[in-house]
């Protein structure tokens, strides 16, 4: 039991000598430095003030005083949240040949979304969703009548911008078993949601 309480001191003394605590204030007679001391009794003094720790005392939670707060715990850092600006998503409907599937339904739904996002294809098969909020999942599909969209939906956790979501649009079998030819400036009709 002895050498394990041993062991213990020593891992902990190796520790402490490695995390080398940041300086965070320094005035008058006084030198506040950033380290957290945790399962361990222990003190400091220095000054007016003096600190005292007990083992298994908890090391998160502020203590008030006149004219000060000490914050125990983990340092805080600032929240990883989504900018306030609205992200952008865009891509692209590519035929077999590599021109662009031009009137296109595209769709985007999920986030806090009341109602799916629509937009249709350009001329050279690009879409493009605007101020759409960060920090959420979406799904975007693409509708054609005359295609086939390969793999349709895409699943996406939106950070930023997000760019280069292409899609590849195949001819769809007729029911005699012959395709038409694909060109790109066979353009699709517009479709009613």
């Amino acid at each position: 039991m002895k050498e394990k309480t041993i062991g213990y001191v020593l891992i902990m003394a190796l520790a402490a000598a490695i995390a080398a605590p940041a300086q965070v204030a320094v005035g008058g007679n006084y030198t506040l430095e950033r380290s957290v001391i945790a399962g361990g009794g222990g003190g400091g003094a220095g000054g007016n003030y003096a600190l005292e720790g007990t083992t298994a005392q908890s090391v998160t939670g502020n203590s008030n005083g006149p004219g000060y707060t000490l914050t125990g715990g983990f340092w805080p850092q600032p929240p990883l949240a989504p900018s306030a600006a609205g992200a952008t998503i865009s891509g692209r409907v590519i035929l077999e040949n590599g021109g662009g599937l031009k009137n296109a339904m595209v769709y985007l739904e999920g986030g806090r979304l009341t109602a799916p996002m629509i937009t249709q294809t350009g001329s050279f098969g690009y879409f493009s969703f605007e101020d759409v909020e960060t920090g959420r999942s979406y799904v975007i599909s693409v509708n054609s009548k005359r295609y086939e969209i390969v793999n349709n939906m895409r699943a996406i956790s939106l950070l930023g911008d997000l760019t280069d979501i292409d899609f590849q649009a195949v001819v769809r079998e007729r029911q005699s078993g012959t395709s038409r030819p694909v060109t790109p400036e066979t353009p699709e009709t517009p479709e009613t949601p």
